[in-house]
Parts: structure tokens; C-alpha cells; sequence
């Protein structure tokens, strides 16, 4: 390396190995946040739990985290009243070069994507209601993480938690500007989801194709709707009927768009009869 590296690269191990053995554990697993993290983020990923499902308590890693910082390896701020800390990239690489050698890299981002996926699971009906701004807010903080954790999930699995982590933030991603990204995931997905059960890969097709509509890519959206029908014909549960109709009904109002108004009001109806049907059962 050059000769700038090699230093750079000698003071992290010399700043490395002046601390503990539990400070050196949990600045690992901090590598694995992009961006800023909480201190309830920070407990998640680092307790020392071998239980996935064990919440670590409190102020189990916050004295750990405090000596991180005044080693001048994390750096603490506040943000509305509460507290943030981050890792500098060049430390955070470290620390990820770290995590990988101590054999806890699994773990450390299994925890993380689950924690920010408990995270998001209420903004998918808020993202649509009058909380809507705060929680547009809340989520741009956690960008990166959102991002580490979509990359993470859409590569290891499971695909199905993805899928759910797509449908409950699509909303943040594309009214925060972030289409680009929103169509990458979705593409990521779609390219996975054949591998799922039936049902679900009906939904991940689905998901992505309203996401294609809201990006303005009609053509593509009705591709994704049409390879869904099929599979959600599969069954014959009411939820499986009336998520036809919704898929008919998307269809009929996309061939609307198109000026074909005699197979829109024939899928309309389809879809109308299906739900009247479901409703005699």
C-alpha cells in the first residue's frame, strides 16, 4: 500500500488493540451500520447474546460504546434530542475487515437487517396517513441502513423478509426521490422471486409492478401484473380471489391508459365478478 495507508493503516491497529476484548467485539459489529445508528440499533447488532431472539438490555452495550467513542473510534452526536454515532469510512472498512476475521459476520448482519426491518414495519400504512411526514423523516435518517439491510437480504435471504422490507418502504423510497434506487431492488427481487411459493412471488410481482406505475413505466408494471394472475388463481381462499380482482382491476385501468376501452371494461368486470362471487361464499 502507499506509504499514506500503510500509516493510516498502523494506527488503527495500534488504536485497535489498546482496546478490551469486549470494545473490540463491538466495534466490529459496528461496521456494519451505513451511516448514522441509534443507540437501540447499537444494542440490537452488538450484545454479546448468542440468542438471536434475546433483547439485550438497556445499557448492556452502552459503557462499551461510550469508551468507543471517547477513543475517538465512533463519533457521537444528537439529532432531535437524541443520540447518533457513526464510524468515519475508513474506520468503518476497518471495522468490517475486523468483523469478518472474528467469524461474527453473519450474525452481526442478520441482527442488523432484522433490526431495521422491525424498524419500518409501521410506515407502510403510516407512509399513507397523516403521520406520513415524520415517518418520511425517520426513514431518510436511516437511508443507508434501509439500504444495507435491502442489499443484504436481496444477497443472503431470506428473499421473502426482501419482499416484505420492499412493500413496507416503497413508499419512503419513491417519495423521497429515490426512484432509481426503488426500481433497483425491485429488479433485484423479481429476478429472485421465482424461488418463492406461490403466493409470495405473486406478491413481490405485484409490489414491484405498482412501484414500476408510480415510476411512470406502465408497459414494464403490466408484465409483473399479468405473471402474477396466474399464481394467485392458484388458490381459491377469498384472499386469493380478491387479490385477483385488485390485479384486474389495475389491469382494466392500465388498458384504460391505453385507450383500449372495450378489454378494460372487459377485465373490470371480470374482476367485479370474482369479487361478487367471493362475497357468496
Amino acid at each position: 500500500m502507499p506509504e499514506r495507508q500503510r500509516t493510516l493503516r498502523d494506527s488503527l491497529d495500534w488504536s485497535f488493540g489498546l482496546l478490551s476484548a469486549a470494545e473490540q467485539a463491538l466495534f466490529a459489529r459496528l461496521g456494519v451500520f451505513a451511516g448514522s445508528f441509534s443507540l437501540s440499533a447499537a444494542e440490537t447488532v452488538g450484545a454479546d447474546s448468542a440468542d438471536e431472539d434475546q433483547a439485550p438490555g438497556s445499557g448492556q452495550v452502552m459503557d462499551t460504546l461510550g469508551s468507543l467513542v471517547d477513543a475517538s473510534l465512533v463519533r457521537a452526536e444528537t439529532r432531535g434530542g437524541q443520540p447518533r454515532f457513526s464510524l468515519l469510512e475508513t474506520i468503518r472498512e476497518y471495522a468490517l475487515e475486523r468483523l469478518r476475521q472474528d467469524g461474527n459476520w453473519v450474525q452481526a448482519r442478520d441482527r442488523h437487517a432484522a433490526y431495521f426491518l422491525a424498524l419500518a414495519e409501521p410506515a407502510a400504512a403510516a407512509l399513507a396517513g397523516p403521520e406520513q411526514l415524520a415517518w418520511l423523516g425517520r426513514l431518510e435518517t436511516e437511508h443507508g441502513n434501509l439500504w444495507a439491510a435491502m442489499s443484504w437480504l436481496v444477497g443472503h435471504g431470506p428473499l421473502e423478509r426482501a419482499v416484505h422490507l420492499f412493500l413496507v418502504t416503497w413508499r419512503f423510497w419513491w417519495l423521497r426521490g429515490h426512484a432509481a434506487e426503488l426500481v433497483h431492488w425491485g429488479d433485484e427481487i423479481v429476478a429472485g422471486s421465482g424461488d418463492l411459493p406461490p403466493y409470495q412471488h405473486a406478491m413481490a410481482l405485484t409490489g414491484v409492478g405498482f412501484t414500476l406505475i408510480a415510476n411512470q413505466d406502465p408497459a414494464r408494471a403490466q408484465q409483473l401484473f399479468e405473471q402474477s394472475l396466474p399464481l394467485y388463481r392458484r388458490g381459491s381462499e377469498k384472499l386469493g380471489v380478491m387479490l385477483t380482482a385488485s390485479v384486474l382491476a389495475v389491469l382494466g385501468h392500465l388498458a384504460a391508459i391505453r385507450r383500449d376501452y372495450s378489454g378494460a371494461s372487459k377485465l373490470l368486470a371480470e374482476g367485479q365478478a370474482g369479487v361478487a362471487g367471493a362475497a357468496r361464499r
